[in-house]
């Protein structure tokens, strides 16, 4: 199978990353968004293939080819691939008796007695296949990883496991089955090449929720996964697209960007090649009442400042049809911030609407009678409290209670 090479017999160890289930590609190539699929041979799996070479060799050789019949073999008929870029990287490497959180403050899991654990991969070099799809490194000795560029794959194409782990000449050392012991490498193997497969993408799975409803401004995190015509999961360049303009598209996060009524749906679609999915998104309400609604959407830039004073007058005040992708089943908990900025907004003396202002100092004018009503009542009542500063909070809270809140629910409240 690609990926799984060895002297004689397979050579395997533990290894452990930073953030297992993170391949490389994503970390090295954040343009695409796509994380690879599969188990790569350093960031999804915990054991890995180790490739022994030869130390007269003094470089890492490679192939890359389409695997049309994904058979992990190369056949006679199977075409080299050219340009794909083949990444270097060098790997240090400790063993058990070091405690690693200590010197990385970083935990590392499963790490058996001897085990090998990565701590560091620096690229120090890359270069592309040529027309007959080979490529060569040349090295010392050391611990190297070798990574496929899947973003250089033909399109529709990917490979189960972009990562190998290589070792060059590793004097008094010797790796058996999942441990590193003492011992002296044969200095009389032979050189391996190390083959990439890449495979044709049959089909795309997708991994999202489709019941889940998302408000404007959520970040909608995409998860496709390609697999061949065997089922295998392969590490892919995917592209997502969406025709609405309402859908903006950053790598694999979608976002919904200005405000539209509730629950509308939006078709998202993943491709590789000529194969495709799409993928289903619901728009939901905000969460909270319409007063959090149109302070959500300010914070998350889907509307600006004027928008924002002016939702805020039309659900507190009445006079105008609130947007119905603000109105909510739930009342209004709290009008105190909303007070709060309408009126900082009419006290600003640059870049403020001056109609805007203007409506704004109007429902305070307009409100101030249903307030001396409710001053009045409270005057009545044990609850009123006669010091000045201590009144406009509690006023403020008995307003919200008896005033606001006396809109019915998901309707324009009014004063």
């Amino acid at each position: 199978m690609p990926g799984k090479l060895s002297t004689g017999s397979p050579v395997t160890g533990n290894i452990t990353t930073g953030n297992p289930g993170t391949g490389r590609n994503a970390r090295e190539n954040p343009a695409t968004g796509n994380t690879p699929a599969g188990n790569p041979a350093l960031n999804n799996s915990p054991v890995a293939d180790f490739l022994e070479i030869k130390p007269a060799s003094n470089a890492i050789t490679g192939l890359v080819y389409l695997d049309s019949n994904c058979n992990g073999i190369r056949d006679g008929n199977e075409i080299p691939l050219e340009n794909v870029r083949i990444n270097l990287f060098q790997v240090k490497v400790k063993d058990e008796d070091e405690t690693f959180s200590k010197k990385h403050g970083k935990s590392s899991n499963n790490i058996s007695n001897n085990a090998i654990s990565i701590l560091q991969e620096k690229l120090i070099g890359h270069t592309f296949t040529d027309k007959n799809g080979k490529f060569s490194f040349p090295v010392k000795a050391g611990f190297y990883s070798v990574n496929l560029d899947i973003n250089t794959l033909p399109e529709g194409t990917g490979i189960p496991e972009p990562d190998i782990l290589v070792i060059v000449n590793i004097e008094n050392r010797a790796v058996s089955g999942n441990t590193i012991s003492t011992g002296n490498i044969s200095k009389t193997g032979k050189k391996e090449i190390i083959e990439f497969g890449a495979r044709n993408v049959a089909l795309i799975e997708i991994n999202n929720d489709t019941s889940l409803k998302y408000h404007p401004g959520q970040e909608i995190i995409l998860s496709a996964v390609p697999r061949d015509e065997c089922g295998i999961a392969l590490a892919s360049k995917i592209n997502y697209s969406c025709e609405d303009n309402a859908v903006e598209l950053r790598n694999n996060v979608a976002r919904i960007k200005e405000m539209v009524p509730s629950y509308r749906k939006y078709t998202i679609r993943a491709s590789c090649g000529k194969v495709y999915r799409d993928i289903p998104i619901t728009l939901g309400q905000f969460p909270g009442d319409c007063l959090c609604a149109i302070y959500q959407a300010y914070q998350n830039g889907i509307i600006n400042k004027n928008t924002k004073i002016r939702l805020y007058l039309e659900s507190l005040h009445g006079r105008y049809p609130a947007n119905s992708g603000f109105w909510s089943e739930l009342p209004v908990k709290c009008g105190e911030r909303a007070i709060k900025e309408i009126r900082d907004y009419i006290a600003r003396k640059t870049s403020t609407d001056k109609k805007l202002a203007e409506d704004a100092k109007q429902f305070f004018c307009q409100s101030f009678h249903p307030l001396m009503k409710l001053i009045s009542a409270l005057q009545a009542s044990s609850k009123f409290i006669t010091r000045k500063k201590a009144a406009m909070p509690f006023l403020l809270k008995e307003v919200r209670t008896s005033r606001i809140i006396s809109g019915k629910s998901g309707r324009p409240l009014t004063m």
